[in-house]
């Protein structure tokens, strides 16, 4: 006898895991029909053990075990997508069934459909890194996917974001149209039901250009999958346990013995590495030579200081978008904060504006006429009219450049000047951010503000770029701040046709030199190189443990964890809880010698079952992280 844990394909019971009854070990992945408030329903299974060695729990539990009613067979996936699940499961200490539900795509669960098991034949290709310029790795593919079709063999192209799949998808199907498949979570049910026939049916080798979750879909004929644009932050989901999309790319990639492309302009550090330890090979060699703007400007600026007079837009770069006018040439002028101000000061004591709720640092925006200041971490919004709470002054100021700010700028300034913005307040849907670029495109002299969020709409040239403030990155807490800043500066780069201008109070810093091969080969080097001495990615593997905890309790729950970590000096400190403001966080960062927690191409995973058997257990009260985004 097996109990059977399964997850729910019901929007009532989905986010639960429910256990049953059966007579034989089923495997996992198997849909099955099981009694859910006495009525049938279908539900995935995610695990299988001898009842003998669960006798403890099933006596303790509070609920009389039912029988599976019936084993339906194969699941819309084939069997390679639930062995891949389950090495992620592992590697992020996180259970089946939320591994499951984070990675597939919502519509499965409500139309299942039976897909046979696609086994995989000869040896694993090794992985591939294409580094090279945009524009060279969309010629690529033109001729790689008619190679494949010739070969009567298909492919498919993962990015990391709905708008740059349909920006591929425009860019790459001319000519091959009826043999090209558009496949992301935004489709009307329909259209996905009508792309997902067509998947299975077609006879002919197709190119599927999606998001990661689809690549699974049943395809006997695909060869070669591409993780575009790898050095995205996209790829890693927004919700627990922050699965890494590349990751799931990978495993089911090795699983099913296909050929895998890490491609971009400028590969992840961790990527990089990889290749130079032989785990990948090149699709040709490294080439970068970006197409730089027939000009580049760094314009320094002083530091805002408590009196001074200060310009969102520099006089020097102001009479660079006066002259772009004359020409009728557009501009676009990026900024990276939203908001009018990513932060407000006392000037009489220095006290910094925070969230009553949760003690983050509120950010002041506009809505309609009116000023709001805003938590970007609980999201609760508070009047401005308001004094200091340490001093009681009402001498308060905002810092830090936000996009908002550089746009009633731009009115004033440039007031005869047609004006267009896209940021995540201005603009709510792809439908209306695709409108205000193609208004913007259609203009002469038009002026652009945007966020990052504009960058991923731009797909042609723009002649001049301004960079009105980028510089609170260089303040971020985070060992991938440099890489980051070398990636958007390269992506600004690509973008731009005659003049890029930087305004920043950092002019001489060597992130915005890099513009050739050497210097980046330099810059890699030295990263690296200081990852190792820090004990960061790729050189180790970063395990964070967080936990929310009343504040009288917090000095507890700390000491616990210690004694519970001690075999791993882990690194534990406290701070606000966004979730509770009577409560306290608390984290735990772990450095696990990466050859004891570890993925490999070659399946050779490995993770320290000691400190598995701990992290599992704790998982209850703790979140746990692998190699997070951030350490705080």
């Amino acid at each position: 006898m097996y109990l059977v844990t399964v997850l729910p394909l019901s929007k009532k019971a989905r986010t639960d895991v429910l256990s049953y009854f059966h007579g034989t070990d089923i495997p996992l992945g198997t849909l099955v029909e099981v009694p859910f408030r006495n009525k049938p329903m279908h539900a995935l299974v995610t695990e299988t053990r001898l009842v003998e060695d669960m006798k403890s729990m099933i006596k303790g539990a509070s609920y009389q075990l039912r029988k599976v009613t019936k084993v339906l067979g194969d699941s819309a996936f084939p069997k390679e997508v639930f062995t891949s699940i389950q090495e992620l499961s592992d590697f992020y200490v996180a259970p089946f069934g939320n591994v499951i539900d984070d990675v597939l795509p919502d519509f499965v669960f409500e139309e299942i459909v039976a897909s046979e098991s696609i086994p995989p034949v000869g040896i694993t290709p090794v992985p591939s890194l294409f580094a090279a310029e945009t524009e060279d790795r969309m010629g690529w593919y033109k001729t790689r996917i008619r190679e494949l079709f010739a070969q009567k063999k298909s492919m498919y192209i993962a990015v990391p974001t709905e708008r740059e799949a349909k920006n591929l998808h425009k860019a790459l199907s001319r000519g091959i149209e009826e043999y090209t498949v558009l496949m992301t979570g935004g489709l009307t049910k329909k259209k996905l039901a009508d792309t997902l026939k067509k998947i299975k049916e077609e006879e002919h080798p197709i190119c599927i250009f999606g998001t990661p979750a689809f690549v699974a879909l049943p395809r006997a004929d695909l060869d070669t999958i591409v993780i575009e644009h790898e050095n995205s932050q996209n790829y890693r989901r927004v919700t627990h346990p922050h699965i890494d999309m590349r990751f799931f790319l990978e495993v089911y990639a090795r699983t099913r013995k296909l050929s895998l492309i890490f491609a971009d302009t400028l590969p992840r550090v961790e990527t990089y590495q990889r290749f130079l330890e032989g785990e990948l090979t090149e699709v040709r060699t490294f080439s970068f030579h970006p197409s730089l703007p027939e000009r580049e400007l760094i314009i320094p600026r002083e530091k805002k200081t408590e009196r001074s007079t200060f310009r969102m837009i520099s006089e020097e770069m102001e009479a660079e978008i006066i002259r772009a006018q004359k020409t009728g040439s557009r501009v676009f002028l990026f900024a990276l904060r939203n908001g009018l101000a990513s932060m407000t000061a006392c000037r009489d004591c220095g006290e910094v504006l925070s969230c009553e709720h949760c003690g983050s640092t509120l950010a002041l925006y506009k809505t309609g006429d009116k000023r709001v200041f805003v938590c970007n971490a609980c999201k609760r919004h508070s009047p401005t009219d308001s004094a200091c709470k340490r001093c009681g002054s009402w001498n308060l100021h905002p810092y830090g450049i936000g996009i908002e700010s550089v746009y009633e700028e731009c009115k004033v300034r440039f007031p005869e000047v047609p004006l267009f913005q896209i940021d995540r307040s201005s603009v709510k849907t792809d439908k209306e951010a695709r409108k205000v670029m193609e208004e913007f495109e259609a203009s002469s002299g038009g002026i652009l503000v945007g966020t990052e969020l504009a960058i991923h709409y731009i797909t042609e040239k723009v002649p001049v770029i301004g960079v009105a403030s980028f510089d609170s990155l260089f303040y971020i807490p985070s060992f991938r701040v440099s890489e980051r800043i070398v990636e958007l500066i390269t992506t600004l780069r690509e973008k731009t046709q005659k003049l890029l201008m930087i305004q920043t109070i950092y002019p001489d810093d060597r992130l915005l030199t890099i513009t050739a091969k050497p210097r980046l080969f330099s810059w890699y080097a030295e990263e690296l190189a200081e990852r190792e001495e820090f004990n960061y990615p790729p050189h180790t593997t970063l395990i964070k443990i967080v936990g929310h905890f009343p504040k009288d309790k917090i000095n507890q729950a700390r000491e616990s964890l210690a004694a519970e970590l001690s075999n791993w000096t882990p690194d534990i400190f406290t701070g606000n809880s966004a979730e509770n403001k009577n409560h306290a966080k608390l984290v735990a960062l772990i450095r696990v010698p990466k050859q004891t927690w570890w993925f490999s191409q070659l399946g050779k995973n490995k993770q320290n079952p000691d400190l598995k058997q701990i992290l599992t257990s704790i998982r209850q009260n703790y979140a746990v992280l692998v190699n997070p985004e951030d350490l705080l």
